[in-house]
């Protein structure tokens, strides 16, 4: 709770004790507020508090006070309302007509102490029995006594949380210590929103948010793998769990990457800070988003982090120490099978000569082979996290400072695999005058990678292609064995060693400091001037040096070493350089008339710059692998390269906001963007929006739904624009050369450098735009018994980038550029719903999400396809873009007889070259031949149309166990190379091929025969390889317990909680062999995803 605001209660309360209630001269004015707000500000400026019970009140009613006395400020507070009061004290004791007196009988004296989540003591919590006018307030620390009837029901509340009762007769000893939870639908009432902030209740486009403190426990290394299932609409999933490589990638209701601001900057990776200083999140997904115009197509995340608040200063101090580990790491046959399916690949292949010899099978069964995935990594891997913070402030100077530390480790065995991560922050708001403040921000992190310099995907190419039969060292661990990689590099247990390959480090920083200027002007109320001013740095340095090595054979016999191949040192830097500035100077006007007209508006220029430059240089040939600098290296071999980029941009911002009795609420938004990338005439764009919406909850035919809290419904239309395509060829209006293809000229024939064109100019080209219509209802019952959100949207997408070259002939004779010609739409829903309760100690949430999207071309550039045939397969126009083609198949070809039965001509050949094991396909077009022809849908991308998160918090007393479930359907994956083919490359087979068929030895094999074709009947693209990638994932697991207040009373702290949690313990799914969530047609060459385990504290002072 605001410490300012407890303080100044309690001096409140002390200076009135003395003053009667009906002659207190206070001055309070306020236009169109909520009861609650207005209760609030009573009890600061009188010290009198309010004792009612919960659902007595609305204190979601709309009122104006204009008082100057306490008993006229109350009473226009209660207006309305069916409550009489009466003054007890210092307490304002609502209650209704029918409410009884103090019962009689036995009674008993409780006292006790009431305090938030956080351990903050409550102050003017109501405490009272009942169905009684019998009740009191907790004082400075939140404690309270009390006599009551020993069968009666004492009830405790406070304005933003959840009310508990508890029956007298249980409470023991007359001692009861009460925490309060803060009631969600009040607490967030407050939304960021684009250039503002909005109450949830006004909030008429499709806005998602949650509050940072929801992710901040989760121990993962970004803050996006938090976000997965969490806000309907956003999806997030994890590629990869490389340290350093490992952002989940996110898409707003399937439109592609979102802008994302963080304290109205835009940022280059929002996903590396410190979640711990988040305050909250916003997801703009309709309309709401048409006020960032062209940046906004795919929608808008926005990101609020943690300022200063009135009160004592708060330090807060959180550790975690991880535990990581591969989930479904892919498993390789061992030495004795590989050999096994190496020789029936052999006799398939009708290649004898190959196969091993019974000696040598019989000295591997003796010997063993090399596991390589076990060589290379090992099992779990440490990660630290450690955040300090310390807030506070007076009503002059509020302050937030912060600093985070990560450090995590890699799978790799020679643990030369480190990531570090520091970051800070620092939040200062100065109230300079009562009509001026200014607001200073600063914030900085750096990431630093350590890494070999061997990448990770050519780490596991050496693991896929190297056999079990090859030797990870020779006796002498001084000689690297070679891998079997293409004969060219070493064994991954040298090769992943920096002390042997080198290393790569890169240092990634990021600073952005801002300022804000506020002016109310004093001649107009509600007028205020904003001034945003803010500058970004990132640089981004990296070196890689490979060191000189040798691989080697041995001869087992002779005992010699003989260098197979030896390789120079080489040394690579990089530097990029990026500064963006993009201040921002705004008009903002608010007022209420006649208590019932709501008005708003909002004008703001915004100005962009930005600025790139890189340059990279490298030398090979260096003498040692002591001199790790660029002029040890030869001259002759250097190389350098470079460029540099800037554009501007400018934009005029409106908004208008309109409510009528907070029932009726409307808005409209025009943005017009100007962007250097295009020619003059493209250069400025038009995006409007429209917002409505109407909360039939406040009508008066609706009140006798008494169980009915909330019911808004909302319409949404608007435009926004996309010209960060990667499509698009930045300032392709112009013409031009670029550098860059080689020319011999001369006597002597010398090949020189040269430019060349850039291809036909496009002085039309212009942003995509976007139209999206989007309609919602937003409801609760019984006080969040049951709550929810409902929206469905279709959006319409044109001016899309792309090229004539697949509609014109291939002898037009130049580049052509890039031109607004396709367009395409996108329809879906999304469906939220929640339960909440609190009984007694024991409080529960129960809160789940469902998301559909699917997108369809209007128009593609394309030929005109005059066969039926190649329009269905080929044509784009008119179709789902995620369509998956490919063959049908019906299994495999068991018997020879099989195969000779069969009508379908599968290779061309009359099946000459097929035998039981290979796959049997469909022939679709009944020509009894196996062609494109025969290609249908098979399946879906690998973006999913579904995704899904069920999330669950529950705490009794000071135990808390927070879960969230995530998962996504309607998506596939598909096996690609390695995956597929067996002996890929000479690559090891995963152990899925164990189950391949074989005559005798498994007939009823469901994958395919061994073999070293690979360009065999098997490996065409079907559903045979097909993966239904839907999973359901225990994303996040957490349970905590807080110590009780009274072992902490002597030890100066406020709060200590420690915890144990699991991220990724759980994946139910059909995809075999690998993870659901990567990408499709990936060989398995990647870092897995991780799962972790943790525990920690979190400690307040």
């Amino acid at each position: 709770m605001n410490y300012r605001k407890k303080a100044m209660l309690m001096a409140g309360a002390l200076l009135c004790l003395n003053l009667s209630i009906y002659s207190q001269s206070i001055s309070l004015k306020m236009s169109n507020v909520s009861v609650k707000k207005a209760m609030t500000e009573l009890q600061t400026k009188s010290g009198y508090s309010f004792v009612y019970i919960a659902g007595d009140v609305d204190t979601d009613r709309t009122v104006s006070i204009n008082a100057s006395q306490l008993k006229d400020a109350v009473a226009q507070i209660l207006k309305g309302q069916n409550v009489s009061y009466e003054i007890q004290g210092k307490n304002i004791v609502i209650k209704k007509g029918s409410q009884q007196q103090v019962t009689s009988g036995k009674r008993k004296k409780v006292t006790g102490t009431v305090k938030d989540a956080n351990g903050e003591p409550i102050i003017g919590a109501t405490v009272v029995e009942k169905g009684t006018t019998n009740g009191t307030v907790t004082d400075f620390d939140g404690n309270y006594a009390l006599e009551l009837s020993e069968s009666g029901t004492l009830a405790v509340s406070y304005i933003g949380y959840k009310s508990q009762e508890y029956s007298v007769a249980k409470i023991k000893q007359g001692q009861l210590s009460v925490v309060l939870k803060e009631d969600a639908e009040v607490m967030d009432e407050v939304v960021v929103v684009g250039y503002g902030v909005q109450r949830k209740s006004s909030i008429t486009g499709s806005v998602a948010a949650i509050k940072g403190d929801d992710i901040s426990g989760t121990a993962a290394s970004n803050v996006g793998t938090t976000l997965a299932g969490r806000l309907p609409g956003l999806i997030a999933y994890s590629r990869s769990g490389e340290p350093g490589a490992d952002n989940a990638t996110l898409n707003i209701r399937g439109f592609g990457s979102p802008l994302v601001i963080v304290d109205g900057v835009e940022v280059r990776d929002f996903q590396k800070m410190d979640p711990n200083d988040i305050e909250s999140f916003s997801v703009l997904k309709d309309a709401s988003a048409s006020i960032y115009g062209s940046r906004a197509g795919n929608g808008v995340i926005l990101i609020k982090t943690k300022r200063g608040v009135s009160g004592k200063p708060e330090l807060t101090f959180n550790s975690t120490f991880s535990w990581q580990s591969a989930i479904d790491p892919i498993e390789f046959v061992d030495v004795n099978d590989f050999i096994m399916l190496w020789n029936e690949a052999a006799d398939n292949s009708g290649q004898p000569e190959r196969k091993y010899t019974p000696d040598q099978i019989e000295k591997y069964k003796r010997e063993g082979g090399t596991d390589w995935y076990d060589v290379t990594f090992r099992k779990r891997a440490p990660m630290q996290q450690y955040n300090i913070s310390l807030r506070g402030g007076t009503e002059k100077v509020k302050y937030y400072v912060a600093a985070g530390y990560m450090h995590q480790t890699g799978l790799l065995r020679s643990n030369d695999q480190q990531i570090r991560r520091y970051n800070l922050r620092s939040n200062l708001d100065i109230q300079l005058l009562d009509n001026l403040s200014i607001s200073v921000d600063i914030s900085g992190t750096w990431n630093n990678t350590d890494v070999p310099a061997l990448s990770m995907w050519d780490t596991y190419a050496n693991i896929f292609i190297a056999r079990p039969t090859d030797p990870a060292y020779w006796p002498n661990p001084n000689y690297a064995p070679k891998s079997t990689y293409h004969g060219e590099w070493a064994s991954t247990a040298f090769s992943t060693r920096k002390d042997f390959r080198g290393y790569r480090r890169n240092d990634d920083y990021s600073i952005l400091p801002s300022v804000t200027i506020n002016y109310d002007f004093k001649f107009l109320k509600g007028l205020s001037a904003k001034a945003f001013l803010n500058y970004r740095i990132d640089n981004v340095y990296e070196k890689q040096f490979d060191k000189s090595f040798a691989i080697y054979d041995y001869n087992y016999d002779t005992g010699e070493y003989t260098k197979q191949r030896e390789y120079p040192a080489a040394l690579r830097e990089q530097y990029w350089n990026v500064k963006k500035s993009t201040p921002q100077f705004s008009l903002n006007y608010h007022n209420v008339f006649n208590d019932i007209h709501d008005f708003s508006a909002l004008a703001l220029l915004e100005l962009s710059t930005y600025y790139d430059n890189n340059f990279k240089a490298n030398r090979k040939g260096f003498l040692s692998n002591e001199v790790e600098q660029l002029p040890a290296g030869d001259p002759t071999s250097q190389q350098n390269d470079g460029g540099a980029y800037e554009e501007g941009r400018a934009a005029w911002i409106t908004r208008l906001n309109y409510a009528y009795k907070q029932k009726y609420m409307a808005e409209f938004v025009m943005r017009i963007d100007g962007s250097s990338k295009f020619a003059t005439g493209e250069r400025w764009g038009y995006f409007p929006g429209v917002l409505v919406g109407w909360r039939l909850s406040e009508e008066n035919f609706m009140k006798k739904f008494s169980n009915l809290d909330n019911l808004k419904l909302r319409a949404s239309w608007g435009m926004a624009g996309n010209d960060n395509n990667s499509e698009i060829n930045k300032y392709q209006f112009m013409t031009g050369y670029s550098k860059g293809g080689n020319y011999v000229l001369g006597n002597n024939q010398q090949v020189l450098d040269g430019l060349r064109t850039r291809g036909l100019s496009n002085p039309d080209i212009t942003w995509e735009k976007t139209a999206t219509t989007n309609i919602g209802v937003d409801f609760s019952l019984w006080r969040r018994g049951l709550y929810g959100e409902f929206d469905v949207f279709y959006r319409k997408v044109w001016d899309v980038f792309g090229s004539k070259a697949s509609s014109l002939p291939t002898t037009f004779g130049a580049t052509l550029p890039q031109m607004n010609i396709n367009s395409y739409n996108d329809r879906g829903f999304e469906l939220m719903l929640g339960h909440s309760q609190t009984k007694g100690d024991f409080f529960y949430l129960i809160e789940g999400n469902v998301s559909w999207t699917r997108s369809k071309w209007d128009h593609f550039d394309e030929p005109v396809y005059v066969d039926d045939n190649e329009r269905y397969r080929l044509q784009k126009s008119g179709q789902w873009k995620n369509r998956w083609f490919g063959y049908k198949s019906a299994g495999l070809f068991r018997t020879q007889e099989e195969i000779d039965n069969w009508p379908v001509d599968q290779d061309g050949q009359g099946n000459k070259t097929l035998a039981p094991g290979d796959i049997r396909y469909l022939d679709i077009n009944g020509d009894n031949v196996l062609s494109d022809k025969d290609r249908v849908v098979i399946g879906r991308s690998d973006v999913p149309e579904l995704v899904f998160g069920l999330r669950a918090d529950f705490s009794w007393k000071g135990f808390d166990l927070n879960m969230l479930w995530q998962g996504a359907g309607l998506v596939n994956t598909m096996y690609a190379m390695d995956l597929r083919r067996p002996f890929f490359d000479t690559a090891t087979p995963h152990v899925g091929f164990l189950d391949r068929f074989h005559p005798t030895e498994n007939p009823d094999g469901e994958w395919p025969r061994m073999t070293f074709d690979q360009s065999t009947n098997n490996d065409y693209e079907s559903d045979f390889w097909l993966q239904n990638a839907s999973y359901l994932r225990l994303k996040n697991i957490e349970l905590g317990y807080t110590l009780p207040d009274r072992w902490l009373t002597k030890t100066g702290l406020s709060s200590l909680r420690f915890f144990v949690s699991g991220m990724n313990l759980l994946t139910i799914d059909n995809v075999d062999t690998i993870d659901p969530e990567v990408a499709s047609g990936d060989r398995g060459w990647r870092y897995p995803v991780q799962k972790t385990m943790s525990f920690g504290f979190n400690l307040k002072f």
